[in-house]
């Protein structure tokens, strides 16, 4: 008497495999969503006082805007966030507004 066979392991590897790529697929579009901009295209928004807050974490920069969205963006490692936008011709008083927060690396 032959034993039923419950199936190939391929199958089971073929599903084990799908489901790891399904898992991967949705968290890696996580980062996705949010746009990204130029920095001199953060520096012309503080300049028309849509930027509320810069939180940088090295040299990425989260710039939450008017209305809760938020950019991406990206400064040059050798100066901050503050004397990089100051050379692009943002003002001191435009910056008032913004909140800066460095976030300190773990």
């Amino acid at each position: 008497m032959r034993s039923k066979s419950r199936g190939s392991p391929f199958i089971y590897l073929i599903i084990l495999v799908a489901a790891a790529s399904l898992v991967y697929s949705v968290y890696s579009q996580r980062g996705q969503d949010i746009p990204r901009k130029k920095f001199s295209e953060v520096a012309a928004l503080v300049q028309e006082g849509k930027v509320t807050s810069i939180r940088v974490e090295g040299d990425n920069l989260f710039v939450g805007l008017e209305g809760g969205a938020e950019v991406v963006s990206y400064k040059e490692s050798e100066s901050t966030v503050t004397a990089q936008l100051l050379d692009l011709g943002v003002t001191a008083e435009e910056l008032k507004g913004v909140v800066i927060d460095p976030v300190q690396p773990p």
